[in-house]
Parts: structure tokens; C-alpha cells; sequence
């Protein structure tokens, strides 16, 4: 069954309300502020807590090639490197002090993915997966990610990004 693209594009929030203090398992589009707003106080997960839901093992799905994470214009990209792009590229340039200008950069990297030119985190969080699949499916050999703030659906985003990138590590 095909129920079409998933709005946000992340997996869920996952939650144990078995206790008198709900325990989030599982960063997803809910963020933490609107749980607390309903919820009250929350307990957040902890890296070396046992596994109580999907999603919470330290490796989770990632590409078969190397992903790099916080891409900063200040390194070099690799030969046969992917970018996937946060936010305004150019300021990113300006704020990295790069003496590259934006169009350079098609010729450094084998393709580019804005997931947000706007740096709207939903907008990102519905775009991550499938552009890290359509990066993939170019048998790239690394795909560099530019830095994804913590805000609100952005800590789902890290979360996930960090398990993939464990995932690539023994490649």
C-alpha cells in the first residue's frame, strides 16, 4: 500500500506513558517544547539506555557510502562527494570565510541537495530521507551534510543523521 509522500518525512515520536513521567524513546516531528507544553515534564532519551522501541538502536538506516556530517565550506570535498545543503548556501560561504562563490561549487561536488534553501526545519525533515536515497542511488563515494540547527523537528534530523552516520562508519 502507497499512501504518498509522509509530510514530515521522519519516522514518529515515540513515547512510554507506562510511568507518572512520560519517557520520550524516539526524537520525531512532535518536538520536545509541544510535548511539554501537553505533557508537562518529560523525560529525553539517553544513549545508553536498552533498546524499548524502533529507532532507537544506535545504527539505523544509512547509505552505502560515507556520510560526513556538519560540512563546513573550510574542507575540501572528497573526490566523488555529494553535498546535501541546509539554509542559504551563499551565506554559508560568507560565514565560513571561503574564498569559493556558490557557483564553484558545482564543479566540487557531483550533485548538491538544498533539503531547505529557506533553513525551514520541516521543510528539511520531509526531504532528508529521500534525498539521501537519490544521492545514494548515484553511487557517490561520501555525502558531505551541512549543519542541521537542534531546534524543534532539527533534533530529529541530527538523531537520524547520527545513526546513519554510524551506519556508514565500517564501510
Amino acid at each position: 500500500m502507497d499512501g504518498g509522500n509522509c509530510e514530515c518525512g521522519l519516522e514518529s515520536t515515540v513515547l512510554d506513558l507506562s510511568s507518572s513521567l512520560p519517557k520520550l524513546l524516539r526524537y520525531g516531528s512532535v518536538s520536545v517544547i509541544e510535548l511539554k507544553n501537553i505533557l508537562g515534564e518529560i523525560s529525553l532519551p539517553e544513549h545508553d539506555e536498552s533498546i524499548r522501541s524502533p529507532g532507537m538502536l544506535l545504527k539505523h538506516y544509512a547509505p552505502k557510502c560515507k556520510l560526513r556530517l556538519n560540512y563546513s565550506f573550510n574542507e575540501q570535498p572528497r573526490e566523488n562527494e555529494a553535498l546535501i545543503a541546509f539554509g542559504s548556501i551563499s551565506e554559508s560561504l560568507t560565514q565560513s570565510q571561503s574564498k569559493l562563490i556558490e557557483s564553484d561549487l558545482k564543479f566540487l561536488f557531483r550533485k548538491i541537495i538544498n533539503i531547505s534553501p529557506s533553513a525551514d526545519l520541516d521543510e528539511a525533515a520531509s526531504k532528508l530521507f529521500s534525498s539521501l536515497h537519490e544521492l545514494e542511488s548515484l553511487g557517490v563515494g561520501s555525502i558531505a551534510v551541512m549543519p542541521i540547527p537542534y531546534d524543534s523537528v532539527g533534533r530529529a534530523i541530527n538523531d537520524r543523521l547520527l545513526r546513519a552516520a554510524e551506519g556508514t562508519k565500517d564501510l
